[in-house]
């Protein structure tokens, strides 16, 4: 909404201010004045964006104060720095407006304020969503919580459409309320590195820039605007909506922006230890984050359960013990937390298989745990035949020779469990036995699968060029 519109409905004239300028007002005036203040963010581009929020005094000092969640905090806010323009409006102690509206012209009474220009809504107000604190939701809550906000999205979209709002303001309104959205996100999440880095590496395309990116891609009118639309209510992050593959593409694309930050880092003189202490978090949040993601929920809890996740000192003690020293294990700890991930096309099938073996390995140590866990047989089968099916799509997704890849795709495809099961009972198995038989074959696939690597060149003509 336009920032005027604040300053209207408290009867108030809005003038610019500093935040001390603010201060020194309320600390003249009796307990209980406030001041209603809006702020535009500093930005390098053509377009800011800007904020309302309060200012109140008990008498003895001035306060920031957030109507959503009903906390105070010191004044003047720690992101004063971050703000090029703020207008304010005062009011007594009763609500009443200090310096009335209706005291000067319209125009001048709005000029501050309309110098600020438009103050984003709160996305949880505006779509109707739960009053959560910032920073208390872990990194899955808080992907739900996004993946809410953009279900409630798409229902105003349908809303606004109805209403006879056309495409391009229903864009314009909903790109911008995804950058809200997602900023809010954020702030829910009580691991704040992870935040912040997230926070970092998030690009908020203006709304000209999404036009211009369609246009480029060949759209032409409406087509362009209900394209920014479904981007902006469809991240394709939901949790549990990613393949193996698609969450690997994630991961690998922050983990880019881990390497980033180190080099920003280094820019600002951080020393080897504090980088190597934040990148260690940083990677264990997103590691957490991009599981919440994955479609293939057994998969996704078994790395859970079998990943390690080593403190710090863990991983100091881990490296001096492989004998290095000083720096040395700085630098070891931040290659590991930037390089933890198989890039896609980037292995040899001697790697490829390498990789496979250790993942098969670990089968058989999830194969014990279900059993010492009471799973039963067929849910054993259906978990161990998941993540059998993960691993070879996943390994496949990495070999750098992409013919071999493709042909072990059309020639060795995954069969469906219930392929598995109909197979099995060909063969004169039944009950228990098709499912025994079925986990059997999932962590013993390796000599079948080192043999179509190794041979496949001398199979597949394309292959041997």
């Amino acid at each position: 909404m336009p920032a005027w519109a604040l300053f209207e409905a408290a009867h108030t004239r809005s003038e610019f201010a500093t935040h001390d300028d603010i201060e020194t007002e309320l600390l003249g005036r009796p307990a209980g004045s406030s001041a209603i203040v809006v702020s535009r963010w500093a930005s390098d581009g053509h377009q800011h964006e800007a904020h309302a929020y309060l200012a109140v005094t008990d008498g003895r000092r001035v306060q920031l104060y957030d109507p959503r969640t009903k906390q105070y905090s010191s004044w003047p806010p720690e992101w004063v720095d971050a703000v090029d323009r703020t207008a304010v409006g005062y009011l007594d102690e009763n609500g009443e407006a200090i310096r009335p509206l209706h005291d000067v012209p319209l125009q001048l009474g709005m000029r501050a304020a309309d110098a600020v220009g438009d103050v984003k809504g709160h996305p949880a107000r505006d779509l109707g969503l739960p009053d959560h604190a910032s920073g208390t939701l872990s990194e899955g809550q808080a992907i739900a919580a996004f993946s809410q906000g953009e279900a409630r999205m798409r229902d105003l979209n349908d809303q606004l459409a109805e209403a006879g709002v056309n495409a391009e303001e229903r864009a314009r309104r909903l790109s911008e309320l995804r950058n809200s959205l997602r900023a809010w996100a954020y702030d829910l999440m009580s691991n704040r590195e992870a935040a912040e880095f997230l926070a970092r590496a998030t690009v908020n395309p203006t709304f000209e820039d999404l036009v211009a990116r369609n246009t480029e891609r060949g759209l032409t009118g409406d087509a362009i605007f209900e394209a920014i639309i479904d981007s902006s209510t469809h991240s394709r992050l939901a949790p549990g909506s990613l393949t193996d593959i698609e969450t690997g593409a994630v991961y690998s694309q922050f983990e880019l922006g881990l390497r980033a930050l180190n080099e920003q880092m280094i820019n600002d003189g951080l020393s080897a230890e504090d980088r190597a202490r934040q990148l260690s978090a940083l990677r264990s949040s997103l590691r957490s984050w991009t599981r919440e993601l994955m479609e293939n929920r057994a998969a996704a809890d078994w790395m859970a359960a079998n990943e390690s996740n080593p403190s710090f000192e863990d991983l100091v003690a881990r490296y001096e013990r492989k004998g290095l020293t000083g720096e040395d294990v700085y630098d070891a700890i931040i290659d590991a937390a930037t390089h933890s991930h198989y890039s896609a096309g980037t292995l040899t099938n001697e790697e490829t298989r390498t990789v496979y073996t250790n993942y098969e390995l670990r089968m058989r140590e999830l194969r014990d745990q279900l059993l010492r866990d009471g799973v039963s047989v067929e849910e054993r089968a259906r978990i161990m035949y998941g993540m059998r099916a993960t691993i070879r799509s996943w390994t496949r997704s990495l070999m750098a020779d992409r013919a071999a890849a493709e042909w072990l795709n059309e020639n060795e495809q995954n069969p469906t469990f219930e392929d598995l099961v109909e197979r099995n009972r060909a063969k004169g198995r039944v009950g228990d036995e098709i499912y025994e038989a079925i986990i059997a074959s999932s962590t013993r696939s390796r000599g079948s699968v080192n043999a179509d690597l190794a041979s496949i060149r001398r199979i597949h003509p394309i292959c041997r060029r």
